[in-house]
């Protein structure tokens, strides 16, 4: 396994959205802690556990998120762009049930890809739609 470089949070990430940006803060601590524990860990349950963990606090950001859409009527304002977000999340959740279901039917994931597969998406998904988000709550006085 090839050693991946820590996420390092910079300003441009910062949504000035208090609630997602402190969940997007947890999850790049995960992610960090997910790259430590998976250069040393081997059992397959502890593994899938980390998995698992991951998967439910992205979906409680989701969750986060796409209350914020519906409270705000963001798809009303920019349906495309609330169409993407969903499906960014839709994917996401699919990718990471994908690589469990993988790890449960073969006892191996490429950790590697998993990792990179996680930071990359993290960053693309924060500077991508969640800025585009964070902005319309901004113009609408509703980033608290």
């Amino acid at each position: 396994m090839h050693e991946q470089r820590p996420f390092v949070w910079a300003p441009k990430f910062d949504t000035g959205v208090g609630d997602i940006d402190d969940q997007h803060h947890v999850l790049v601590n995960t992610l960090n802690e997910a790259n430590l524990t998976l250069r040393h860990e081997t059992s397959i349950p502890a593994i899938d556990r980390l998995l698992q963990d991951l998967l439910a606090y992205a979906l409680y950001h989701f969750e986060t998120e796409e209350h914020l859409m519906l409270e705000h009527d963001y798809e009303a304002h920019e349906p495309e762009a609330a169409r993407q977000h969903i499906e960014d999340h839709r994917k996401f959740a699919q990718q990471v049930v994908t690589m469990r279901n993988t790890l449960g039917s073969t006892g191996n994931i490429d950790r590697d890809v998993l990792l990179s597969f996680l930071g990359s998406w993290l960053q693309q998904h924060i500077l991508g739609v969640d800025q585009k988000l964070a902005a319309f709550l901004h113009e609408r006085g509703a980033a608290g």
